[in-house]
């Protein structure tokens, strides 16, 4: 691939590997617990392997993604240890480890690192807050439901779900309000605040909607597919990526609109917007298809056990994802074409949260295979791309 300059969208193996997505992921696609951070580590003096700023091997695969305060990264392995480590080094600051408990997340809030783990075989969940220098547990409870991996946050506010309920946690961390949701559902593969109103997404891409005391105020089921867990709102409309494609409905009429019909104006193939989530649109033509996706990895492509996030600088003008053979491929943001690829390893896990970097410096990407934290240079990359 290196020296050609490709359209992503006319190259038949890019097109496997992006195609049906969702916003938050796309028809074909399943979202999944890997992910990618961008943020401030920068190339230093020496480093000579093709813009690899560090990495950190692992005795076992990164479970939680990673997060990052101040100038600490943090993440958990699938043997229940949590890790805090410097971003510019890639050094252990402290490590805990958690006895037979699966880490489920991880994220930040004002008192210090979330954690949400479940004991083996328990129905039940744990959520504690470790303080961020020295990874002391401050606080320890019991969650009733048998939380699921990913996470939404809102105004500071971090919402998670079970397929029956969810938990809504305050910004400090301290204060949590747990809802039942049982007698609306037991199959919940989404769960947001969105617009002033909680929705909550089954499975079979039926979508409910909650007034902020959590009275029910409608449910729409026109929807047919099967919905793989990633959903985004925009402008009054919330988009799913199903087995069948985009499903758009309008939160204000409570009608579904057509993805082609909506997006069919567009001028750019690929649009993203300040929250890391966006759209790429194909070629036009007969069954023209739109992909969504946000900041969790999907499935690449469909029945592989191989996930990627999306990664977007706004301001390097490039966007990133990994495809099934373990390489990072950089493309052009506006057009598609092809910048810039290397081999990093594979991510074999979904739902790892991935922030976006405005500043555009790297990206600490989790990897499964080799079992790794891998910090790269995006701006390196970026500085392969040939002149417009």
């Amino acid at each position: 691939m290196t020296g050609n300059r490709v359209n992503i969208y006319d190259n038949k193996f890019i097109k496997t590997i992006i195609g049906g997505k969702k916003v938050i992921k796309f028809a074909t696609w399943i979202l999944l617990p890997v992910m990618l951070i961008l943020l401030s580590c920068s190339l230093q003096p020496g480093d000579s392997s093709e813009g690899v700023i560090w990495q950190k091997n692992l005795k076992y695969p990164p479970s939680a993604g990673i997060e990052i305060h101040s100038d600490n990264l943090y993440f958990a392995d699938v043997s229940g240890a949590i890790y805090s480590c410097w971003i510019d080094t890639g050094f252990i600051n402290w490590k805990r480890q958690l006895k037979r408990e699966d880490i489920r997340m991880i994220f930040i809030t004002d008192s210090g690192l979330g954690v949400i783990s479940k004991k083996i075989r328990a129905k039940t969940s744990i959520y504690r807050i470790f303080s961020f220098d020295r990874g002391i547990s401050i606080m320890e409870t019991n969650l009733p439901q048998n939380i699921r991996d990913s996470y939404s946050s809102d105004n500071g506010k971090i919402i998670v779900h079970s397929q029956s309920g969810a938990v809504v946690i305050s910004g400090d961390g301290r204060d949590l309000e747990v809802l039942d949701l049982s007698k609306y559902s037991r199959n919940i593969a989404s769960f947001a605040l969105w617009g002033g109103s909680y929705y909550a997404v089954e499975g079979n891409s039926k979508i409910m909607r909650f007034d902020p005391s959590f009275h029910s105020t409608g449910s729409f089921r026109a929807f047919t597919g099967t919905f793989t867990g990633n959903a985004v709102y925009d402008s009054g409309r919330i988009y799913i990526s199903t087995s069948e494609g985009i499903k758009i409905l309008n939160t204000v009429s409570w009608k579904a609109e057509s993805a082609s019909n909506d997006f069919q104006d567009l001028s750019k193939r690929v649009l993203f917007d300040g929250a890391a989530s966006g759209i790429v649109k194909k070629n036009a033509g007969p069954g023209e298809r739109y992909l969504l996706f946000s900041d969790l990895s999907f499935r690449m492509p469909p029945g592989s056990s191989s996930y990627s996030p999306v990664l977007h600088s706004d301001t390097l003008g490039i966007a990133a994802f990994i495809n099934t053979k373990g390489f990072i491929n950089i493309v052009d943001s506006r057009t598609g074409y092809y910048v810039y690829s290397k081999f990093i390893g594979m991510i074999e896990r979904p739902y790892l949260k991935i922030p976006s970097d405005y500043n555009s410096k790297s990206v600490f990407i989790p990897l499964s295979s080799p079992a790794k934290i891998f910090c790269y240079s995006l701006k390196f990359a970026a500085s392969q791309k040939m002149p417009r």
